[in-house]
Protein backbone atom coordinates (compact mmCIF):
# COMPACT_ATOMS: atom_id res chain seq x y z
CA UNK A 1 0.00 0.00 0.00
CA UNK A 2 1.22 3.33 -0.63
CA UNK A 3 1.37 6.74 1.36
CA UNK A 4 -1.73 7.49 3.18
CA UNK A 5 -3.00 10.08 0.48
CA UNK A 6 -6.29 11.64 3.53
CA UNK A 7 -4.45 14.09 5.09
CA UNK A 8 -6.19 12.98 8.09
CA UNK A 9 -4.65 9.58 8.40
CA UNK A 10 -1.17 11.14 7.46
CA UNK A 11 -2.06 13.23 10.85
CA UNK A 12 -3.20 10.44 12.69
CA UNK A 13 0.38 8.64 11.68
CA UNK A 14 2.70 11.78 12.99
CA UNK A 15 0.35 11.89 15.93
CA UNK A 16 1.26 8.38 17.11
CA UNK A 17 4.51 8.76 16.14
CA UNK A 18 5.52 11.69 17.99
CA UNK A 19 3.42 10.40 21.12
CA UNK A 20 5.82 7.40 20.86
CA UNK A 21 8.96 9.59 20.71
CA UNK A 22 7.70 11.93 23.35
CA UNK A 23 8.21 8.89 25.85
CA UNK A 24 11.64 7.86 24.62
CA UNK A 25 10.56 4.70 23.56
CA UNK A 26 12.15 2.83 20.22
CA UNK A 27 9.66 1.61 18.33
CA UNK A 28 10.71 -2.31 19.11
CA UNK A 29 10.26 -1.68 22.61
CA UNK A 30 6.45 0.03 22.34
CA UNK A 31 5.86 -3.49 20.12
CA UNK A 32 7.38 -5.33 22.99
CA UNK A 33 5.10 -3.43 25.51
CA UNK A 34 2.23 -3.88 23.46
CA UNK A 35 3.14 -7.57 22.76
CA UNK A 36 2.18 -6.31 18.83
CA UNK A 37 5.11 -7.89 15.57
CA UNK A 38 7.49 -4.59 15.11
CA UNK A 39 5.89 -3.99 11.54
CA UNK A 40 2.59 -3.52 13.38
CA UNK A 41 3.77 -0.02 15.00
CA UNK A 42 6.22 0.90 11.87
CA UNK A 43 2.83 0.52 9.37
CA UNK A 44 0.59 2.69 12.07
CA UNK A 45 3.21 5.18 12.05
CA UNK A 46 3.42 5.89 8.91
CA UNK A 47 -0.07 6.01 7.33
CA UNK A 48 0.19 2.26 6.13
CA UNK A 49 -2.42 0.57 8.52
CA UNK A 50 -5.15 2.35 10.54
CA UNK A 51 -5.52 1.08 14.26
CA UNK A 52 -8.57 -0.20 15.70
CA UNK A 53 -10.41 1.41 18.67
CA UNK A 54 -8.44 -1.11 21.27
CA UNK A 55 -4.99 -0.49 18.81
CA UNK A 56 -5.44 3.38 19.94
CA UNK A 57 -6.48 2.94 23.42
CA UNK A 58 -3.37 0.54 24.02
CA UNK A 59 -1.08 2.93 22.56
CA UNK A 60 -2.14 6.00 24.23
CA UNK A 61 -2.31 4.52 27.46
CA UNK A 62 1.24 2.85 26.82
CA UNK A 63 2.25 6.39 26.03
CA UNK A 64 0.63 7.96 28.83
CA UNK A 65 -1.47 10.46 26.75
CA UNK A 66 -3.51 12.91 27.97
CA UNK A 67 -7.51 13.31 28.08
CA UNK A 68 -7.20 16.15 25.05
CA UNK A 69 -4.73 14.02 23.65
CA UNK A 70 -7.04 10.93 23.28
CA UNK A 71 -9.60 12.88 22.29
CA UNK A 72 -7.56 14.77 19.89
CA UNK A 73 -6.44 11.05 18.60
CA UNK A 74 -10.23 9.69 18.70
CA UNK A 75 -11.39 12.23 16.66
CA UNK A 76 -8.51 12.09 14.01
CA UNK A 77 -8.72 8.30 13.79
CA UNK A 78 -12.83 8.63 12.75
CA UNK A 79 -11.70 10.87 10.21
CA UNK A 80 -8.80 8.74 8.96
CA UNK A 81 -11.32 6.00 8.46
CA UNK A 82 -12.94 7.94 5.50
CA UNK A 83 -10.70 8.70 2.16
CA UNK A 84 -12.14 10.59 -0.62
CA UNK A 85 -10.07 11.14 -3.90
CA UNK A 86 -11.64 12.32 -6.99
CA UNK A 87 -9.99 10.53 -10.55
CA UNK A 88 -8.56 13.55 -12.10
CA UNK A 89 -6.70 13.96 -8.82
CA UNK A 90 -5.72 10.45 -8.56
CA UNK A 91 -4.60 10.97 -12.46
CA UNK A 92 -2.40 13.70 -11.63
CA UNK A 93 -0.48 11.69 -8.92
CA UNK A 94 2.77 9.68 -9.82
CA UNK A 95 1.56 6.63 -12.20
CA UNK A 96 -1.50 7.94 -12.97
CA UNK A 97 -4.94 5.71 -12.73
CA UNK A 98 -2.52 2.75 -13.75
CA UNK A 99 -0.71 2.62 -10.63
CA UNK A 100 -4.40 2.79 -9.02
CA UNK A 101 -4.87 -0.53 -10.58
CA UNK A 102 -1.89 -1.77 -9.26
CA UNK A 103 -2.39 -0.83 -5.88
CA UNK A 104 -6.13 -2.27 -6.16
CA UNK A 105 -4.41 -5.99 -6.95
CA UNK A 106 -2.69 -5.57 -3.41
CA UNK A 107 -5.66 -5.33 -2.00
CA UNK A 108 -7.28 -7.81 -4.07
CA UNK A 109 -4.21 -10.29 -3.18
CA UNK A 110 -4.47 -10.22 0.40
CA UNK A 111 -8.43 -10.12 0.20
CA UNK A 112 -10.10 -13.80 0.22
CA UNK A 113 -13.61 -12.89 -0.50
CA UNK A 114 -13.86 -9.50 -2.21
CA UNK A 115 -17.38 -8.23 -2.92
CA UNK A 116 -18.58 -5.77 -5.90
CA UNK A 117 -21.28 -4.19 -6.59
CA UNK A 118 -15.91 10.86 -16.45
CA UNK A 119 -12.17 12.43 -17.26
CA UNK A 120 -10.10 12.86 -20.07
CA UNK A 121 -6.92 10.29 -20.14
CA UNK A 122 -4.82 10.02 -22.96
CA UNK A 123 -4.60 6.70 -24.98
CA UNK A 124 -1.50 5.57 -23.46
CA UNK A 125 -3.11 6.03 -19.98
CA UNK A 126 -5.82 3.87 -21.16
CA UNK A 127 -3.24 1.18 -22.69
CA UNK A 128 -1.91 1.09 -19.38
CA UNK A 129 -4.77 1.82 -17.02
CA UNK A 130 -6.61 -1.89 -19.45
CA UNK A 131 -3.31 -3.79 -19.14
CA UNK A 132 -3.42 -2.73 -14.89
CA UNK A 133 -6.77 -4.31 -14.97
CA UNK A 134 -5.89 -7.60 -17.03
CA UNK A 135 -3.31 -8.29 -14.57
CA UNK A 136 -6.01 -7.96 -11.23
CA UNK A 137 -8.03 -10.76 -13.34
CA UNK A 138 -5.46 -12.44 -12.35
CA UNK A 139 -7.02 -13.36 -8.74
CA UNK A 140 -9.94 -14.89 -10.00
CA UNK A 141 -8.30 -18.32 -11.01
CA UNK A 142 -6.76 -18.35 -7.49
CA UNK A 143 -8.03 -21.39 -5.06
CA UNK A 144 -8.94 -20.47 -1.56
CA UNK A 145 -10.78 -17.29 -2.85
CA UNK A 146 -14.65 -16.77 -3.46
CA UNK A 147 -15.65 -13.44 -5.51
CA UNK A 148 -18.89 -12.34 -5.29
CA UNK A 149 -20.56 -10.11 -7.99
CA UNK A 150 -24.15 -8.27 -7.70
CA UNK A 151 -25.41 -6.62 -10.61
CA UNK A 152 -28.76 -4.85 -11.46
CA UNK A 153 -30.37 -6.26 -14.93
CA UNK A 154 -30.15 -2.95 -16.57
CA UNK A 155 -26.24 -2.74 -16.55
CA UNK A 156 -26.51 -6.00 -18.72
CA UNK A 157 -29.02 -4.34 -21.39
CA UNK A 158 -27.49 -0.85 -21.49
CA UNK A 159 -24.14 0.42 -22.18
CA UNK A 160 -22.25 3.73 -22.74
CA UNK A 161 -20.56 2.60 -25.29
CA UNK A 162 -21.67 0.15 -28.81
CA UNK A 163 -23.83 -2.91 -29.04
CA UNK A 164 -20.34 -4.63 -29.98
CA UNK A 165 -18.61 -3.36 -26.68
CA UNK A 166 -21.96 -4.33 -24.61
CA UNK A 167 -21.68 -7.86 -26.48
CA UNK A 168 -17.63 -8.12 -25.85
CA UNK A 169 -18.49 -7.51 -22.24
CA UNK A 170 -21.33 -9.86 -21.70
CA UNK A 171 -19.03 -12.69 -23.47
CA UNK A 172 -16.24 -11.94 -20.62
CA UNK A 173 -18.79 -12.10 -17.59
CA UNK A 174 -20.64 -15.42 -19.02
CA UNK A 175 -16.55 -17.12 -19.09
CA UNK A 176 -16.28 -15.66 -15.37
CA UNK A 177 -19.45 -16.85 -14.37
CA UNK A 178 -18.38 -20.32 -14.54
CA UNK A 179 -15.02 -20.43 -12.94
CA UNK A 180 -15.19 -21.76 -9.19
CA UNK A 181 -14.16 -18.50 -7.32
CA UNK A 182 -16.77 -16.48 -9.11
CA UNK A 183 -20.20 -15.94 -7.51
CA UNK A 184 -22.64 -14.13 -9.47
CA UNK A 185 -26.06 -12.70 -9.09
CA UNK A 186 -28.18 -10.72 -11.02
CA UNK A 187 -30.92 -8.15 -9.90
CA UNK A 188 -34.23 -8.68 -12.48
CA UNK A 189 -36.20 -5.42 -13.41
CA UNK A 190 -39.05 -6.22 -11.25
CA UNK A 191 -37.38 -6.78 -7.72
CA UNK A 192 -37.98 -3.83 -6.24
CA UNK A 193 -35.32 -1.58 -4.38
CA UNK A 194 -35.44 -0.09 -0.85
CA UNK A 195 -32.58 1.67 -1.78
CA UNK A 196 -31.20 3.40 -5.18
CA UNK A 197 -27.90 2.12 -6.29
CA UNK A 198 -25.93 5.46 -6.69
CA UNK A 199 -22.61 4.04 -7.12
CA UNK A 200 -20.99 0.96 -7.20
CA UNK A 201 -18.78 -0.60 -4.12
CA UNK A 202 -16.00 -3.53 -3.13
CA UNK A 203 -16.25 -5.48 0.14
CA UNK A 204 -12.68 -6.51 1.00
CA UNK A 205 -13.54 -8.63 3.37
CA UNK A 206 -13.88 -6.70 6.76
CA UNK A 207 -10.94 -4.65 5.98
CA UNK A 208 -12.24 -1.60 3.63
CA UNK A 209 -15.23 -0.35 1.64
CA UNK A 210 -14.27 0.96 -1.76
CA UNK A 211 -17.13 3.28 -3.35
CA UNK A 212 -16.57 4.21 -6.25
CA UNK A 213 -18.71 7.12 -8.41
CA UNK A 214 -18.07 8.92 -11.73
CA UNK A 215 -15.89 11.57 -10.09
CA UNK A 216 -13.80 9.78 -7.87
CA UNK A 217 -13.75 7.35 -5.16
CA UNK A 218 -13.94 6.96 -1.31
CA UNK A 219 -12.37 4.72 1.25
CA UNK A 220 -14.10 3.87 4.32
CA UNK A 221 -12.24 1.97 6.80
CA UNK A 222 -14.61 2.15 9.61
CA UNK A 223 -15.79 -1.67 10.64
CA UNK A 224 -19.03 -0.03 12.05
CA UNK A 225 -20.12 0.94 8.71
CA UNK A 226 -19.83 -1.90 6.41
CA UNK A 227 -22.72 -0.62 4.67
CA UNK A 228 -21.32 2.68 3.59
Amino acid sequence: MTAPRNPHRARLAARLRALRADTGLSGNRLAQQLGWPQPRVSKLEIGKQIPSEDDLTMWLTATGASDEQRAELAELLSAARIEYATWRGVQRTAGGLAARHAERAVWEAATTSPLASAMDITEADADAMVAERIKRQDILYQPGRTVHVLTGETALRNTPSTADVLLNQLDRLISFAWLPSVELGIVPHDVPMPIAPLACFTLFDDDFVLVETLTGEQRIDDPARPGC
